[in-house]
């Protein structure tokens, strides 16, 4: 593992030093030789008064926005109107020790020295943003706080401490932010109303921070550390100098009021510190994921702070730093047209986990938005690849509309703001069809009662249009398709049906891209509105324990686990599975059989090197009721295999296990599944362990009680095997959820976790299960039975599913899909068929990636190679799909004629010309079907009945 990340690294260093040499490995943005030499101009210009007053009239929320700046600023107004030091006064600095070098080691701050002839910014405690400790309210802060201890203020439970920084987290960064956007705010409204009340506040906080840069050094880190590469002026990491936008705002509304009152401010003071900040973050960060994303956003307001490059002696001014953020590749900083490449060209996902994937379109078109005001049309070509990954971050929509989980993410909704600046952009370069759809989109996603009143940010003030334009209703079906497969985080998706309360959807995943998880071939499962089967998220920081054991591994997901040992690095995930096959075909919308979805995919864990495969599938038995079929196989390669352990967590107070006649198992006490006993760590956060020794068929009931509101139940069937112990323990909470995803008294609550054992290998001994969300335990799955073929085939396993409503789904299964399979009168050979029968009437035949699938009557054959396809009876009529050719195949004595007169979805008809064999002493019609190609053709027989 240690030999392919340090090749990575290698090979990417050497592409990053090439493509800056060579100029040829990104599109080249052209940068203007001047740029405007008027103040403001970051976010607009100094005739932008007009433009701000006419919108302030025309929409509500950006009238608040101003207005809650004015209520905000106003107290702390009247304090610096008493004593001009009042606010800057609480900037955390060194105000008396005036240190310039800062000393590091690891995650946390050591010490400071050195003396400038004046006060200096304070460095930040530590990286790991977990404390005890909360900042002190800004009229609790200490004025001038530089005890000769080193101490800071901060807060716990309530009362005010003198702390030493390293515990302290990032309040003290956080502190100088809040001051900061205050001031921001305060030379903003001095721009909009003249008022030099506002400027005098503002520039007494601006001058005094960033002289306080001036002297100061980047910190040294302790011998053989390497955080250095990644460290900045106030933070232990570039991307969290949250500070640069505020300051660079600040000055750009500022800058007549300091040329009046500080004539050599900005040219002695600011423009140095702004090339200090921007040389850092081009000397130090990561490059390749959504770090250089963030780098280039502050990069953009400092370079947008600066003057052209002929203003200053060393040529670094606006143009050069513009021309790095866009074109020029360096080992710990890439160009954003290079960045852009991380965004897959055919799915359009970014190549880390949701919770990151999300904003960085955000971040990147807000770079857009800024720059764009000082190159104009230059930035045209970036676009449409911006464009469809906003529009492809619908996919991650469970049908509540919040996103799946994976990785270090959480159930949240799709940001605002990236399809806000699209539509701003689609005003600018006017395009009235772009901005139906993603308003449409935004409207969707942010839903009907969505009116900007929770704006709050200057930024969003000036690039968001006044007003949102009328857009017909829309549905998730509109902007997510039933199956997707993003490889570059090894995510697949499948959907069934999009209604909030009877929508299905399984969202599978491996480890790949950046922020994932070890969590070998894992699932998250939606039911009746919930993620009723969650992925838990990052722990507590990264750098707690309680991520690294628990969080970021298997323990924490629905996977499987190999002798207890199934572990690898997590972070940035090189273990992705391979899709076998599924159905229907990605992003495929209409024409396909709907009852049956599935995905088969495989996976080798690194650690044990076991071969494992899940083949994941939902069938729909009504509107509103359906169910997932898992079946997970696996063994190590070279044998020897102790146990395998399926783990499954669900939402819920109380989690109930029963035998197939609903009698209730006596699980006891135990003390394994813990590192007592060999296992991973992971296994130690679990409590409340309770087992049973027990091979039969059995069913785990999952109730999740709510408020006012029905009962949700996961209902859970296992197929029973030989050597099985089954276990009942409580994870820790999952960390994805919010109040918004489920009631606020779910969020915190340990999930309930079945854990099944099986000594030696589970590949000839599958893990077979059933999954069903329902209300109030109303399930609509009578029993489900083992199916046992005619002759043993170690790689077949298959269960019968019997429903309430009288129907009946076989479900058959096969590793290799070699093996002619016979049960009862149905055939099969392939990875994966699905037959159904209601009232003894055959409702479908399915079959994935197979050879054939029959029952006693009719067939369908793969004519060329494996076939995916379906044949449905529905009032009286068959509809055939089919992905690949075929020979279908019908007994003769239902059926009359030796013709197919079919008819597709656009009512064209076609005669498919039947020929007479004989097979096993009964005649059949065989006819030849080519690949239907996303479409399909309805025709008619003889009704005939079919008995099991």
């Amino acid at each position: 593992m240690f030999r392919f990340k340090f090749l990575y690294w290698i090979t990417y260093v050497v592409i990053i030093l090439f493509c800056s040499k060579q100029n040829s490995c990104a599109q080249k943005i052209d940068i203007p030789l001047n740029i405007q030499n008027n103040h403001p101009r970051i976010y607009t210009d100094h005739d932008g008064q007009g433009l701000l007053s006419s919108k302030l009239k025309k929409a509500d929320w950006a009238k608040n926005v101003v207005d809650d700046m004015i209520e905000e600023l106003e107290p702390y107004l009247k304090q610096v109107d008493k004593d001009s030091n009042w606010m800057l006064s609480r900037l955390q600095m060194y105000w008396n020790s005036h240190h310039t070098d800062i000393y590091i080691s690891g995650n946390y701050f050591v010490k400071a020295q050195g003396k400038a002839s004046r006060p200096t910014v304070r460095f930040s405690g530590s990286r790991d943003w977990e404390t005890p400790y909360a900042a002190p309210r800004i009229e609790d802060l200490k004025p001038f706080a530089d005890p000769e201890d080193g101490t800071v203020y901060m807060m716990k439970e309530g009362k005010g401490e003198w702390v030493s920084p390293e515990k302290s987290g990032l309040i003290i960064e956080k502190i100088n932010q809040q001051i900061l956007r205050y001031a921001q705010n305060a030379a903003f409204l001095y721009w909009f109303t003249g008022n030099e009340r506002y400027a005098k506040f503002a520039s007494g906080i601006l001058t005094t921070y960033l002289t306080g840069l001036l002297d100061r050094k980047l910190p040294i880190a302790a011998a053989g550390d390497n955080v250095n590469n990644i460290s900045a002026l106030t933070s232990f990491e570039v991307i969290h100098q949250g500070e640069i936008p505020f300051v660079t705002v600040c000055h750009d509304f500022l800058y007549s009021y300091l040329k009046k009152s500080y004539p050599l401010f900005s040219s002695n003071v600011a423009a140095p510190v702004f090339k200090k900040w921007a040389d850092n973050l081009i000397d130090h960060g990561i490059p390749d994921n959504n770090w250089n994303i963030f780098e280039a956003r502050f990069l953009s307001y400092l370079a947008l702070a600066l003057e052209n490059n002929a203003v200053y002696a060393d040529g670094k001014g606006s143009n050069y730093y513009l021309d790095i953020i866009y074109n020029k590749d360096f080992p710990r900083n890439a160009a954003l047209t290079t960045s852009l490449k991380g965004f897959d060209k055919e799915t359009g996902i970014w190549n880390e986990s949701p919770g990151y994937s999300l904003n960085v379109s955000t971040d990147i078109l807000s770079i857009i938005l800024l720059t764009d005001r000082a190159m104009p049309n230059s930035l045209l070509p970036l676009m449409p690849v911006l464009k469809k990954a906003v529009m492809a971050t619908a996919q991650y929509l469970m049908p509540n509309n919040f996103a799946v989980s994976f990785g270090d993410g959480h159930y949240n909704q799709l940001p605002a703001k990236s399809m806000e600046y699209l539509i701003y952009w689609s005003r600018k370069y006017p395009d009235s069809s772009e901005e139906r759809k993603f308003t449409r989109a935004l409207k969707y996603s942010q839903g009907s009662s969505y009116n900007r009143s929770k704006v709050e940010s200057l930024f969003d003030l000036f690039f968001y249009v006044d007003q949102l334009i009328e857009t017909p209703p829309a549905s998730l079906q509109d902007f997510a398709s039933v199956t997707f497969y993003a490889p570059n985080v090894s995510w697949f998706v499948q959907r069934n049906g999009f209604d909030l309360k009877n929508g299905l959807m399984i969202s599978s995943n491996a480890s790949a891209g950046n922020h994932s998880h070890a969590n070998g071939l894992s699932i998250e499962l939606y039911g009746k509105g919930y993620p009723l089967a969650p992925d838990f998220a990052a722990g507590s920081s990264y750098w707690q324990k309680d991520h690294s054991e628990f969080y970021s591994q298997f323990a924490a997901h629905n996977t499987v686990v190999v002798d207890g040992q199934s572990k690898y690095g997590f972070m940035r995930g090189y273990h992705p599975f391979a899709l076998k096959s599924h159905y229907p075909q990605k992003a495929q919308q209409d024409h396909y059989f709907s009852n049956v979805t599935y995905g088969n995919i495989s996976f080798v864990e690194p650690e044990t090197q076991s071969d494992q495969l899940r083949l994941l599938s939902i069938i729909r038995t009504s509107d509103s009721t359906g169910y997932y079929v898992d079946i997970f196989r696996s063994k190590k390669q070279k044998g020897g295999d102790m146990k395998h352990e399926y783990l499954y967590h669900n939402l819920g107070q109380k989690l109930t296990i029963t035998d197939s006649k609903d009698k209730v198992l006596l699980l006891k006490s135990t003390d394994e599944l813990s590192t007592l006993k060999g296992d991973v760590i992971g296994y130690d956060y679990f409590t409340d362990k309770k087992s049973i020794k027990f091979d039969q068929d059995f069913k785990a009931t999952f109730e999740l009680k709510l408020n006012r509101q029905p009962s949700v139940y996961m209902n859970m069937w296992m197929k029973g095997n030989d050597q099985r112990t089954i276990f009942s323990v409580n994870s820790p909470k999952s960390r994805a959820l919010n109040n918004k995803v489920v009631p606020a008294d779910i969020v915190n609550l340990p999930v309930p976790t079945l854990v099944v054992k099986q000594e030696g290998e589970a590949w000839t001994n599958p893990f077979v299960a059933i999954f069903e969300p329902s209300f109030d335990n109303n399930s609509a799955i009578k029993s489900i039975n083992a199916i046992i073929p005619a002759s043993v085939n170690p790689d077949f396993t298959g269960v019968q599913v019997i429903n309430k409503d009288k129907s009946t789904q076989f479900i058959f299964s096969d590793a290799k899909g070699l093996t002619d399979n016979q049960y009862k009168s149905y055939s099969f050979k392939g990875e994966y068929a699905v037959a159904s029968v209601k009232d003894d009437q055959l409702q479908y035949l399915f079959i994935g990636n197979g050879v054939y699938v029959s029952d006693s009557s009719i067939s369908m054959k793969a004519k060329n190679k494996e076939l995916t396809a379906s044949l449905q009876f529905e009032n009286e009529a068959y509809r055939l799909f089919a992905e690949d050719p075929l020979q279908l195949k019908f007994l003769k004595s239902n059926f009359n004629g030796q013709s197919l007169k079919t008819i597709n979805s656009e009512n064209k008809r076609k005669i498919f010309k039947g020929m007479v064999i004989k097979e096993n002493g009964k005649r059949y019609i065989l006819f030849d079907i080519p690949a239907l190609n996303n479409d399909f053709i309805k025709f008619s027989l003889i009704k005939e009945k079919i008995k099991n």
